[in-house]
């Protein structure tokens, strides 16, 4: 991770509701457990159960780039961890 790159980061509680999101206001308070990326993978899913798991890891993913719509990797999520019941998590772009 280099300087200039964006940092996105989110919370969710452990059934999936979007308690804070750094980058699209719209998804706080909505149950984002089923979405998935463009290739079907339910990767909020993973992250919560990463979190409650193992309390650290990566999860790959695709996720749709603005304006254009289409989809490109992120890097790996870097480390959701548990905190008081809600699980942050850091996406690295």
């Amino acid at each position: 991770m280099g300087p200039g790159r964006p940092l996105y980061l989110f919370v969710y509680d452990g059934a999936g509701k979007c308690m804070a999101q750094g980058s699209t206001s719209t998804f706080v308070g909505t149950n984002r457990l089923a979405v998935k990326d463009p290739d079907g993978k339910p990767y909020i899913a993973e992250i919560i159960k990463l979190g409650k798991d193992a309390g650290k890891g990566w999860v790959d993913y695709k996720f749709l780039t603005r304006p254009t719509g289409g989809s490109s990797p992120r890097p790996p999520t870097s480390r959701p961890a548990k905190a008081g019941g809600l699980l942050r998590d850091l996406q690295i772009s």
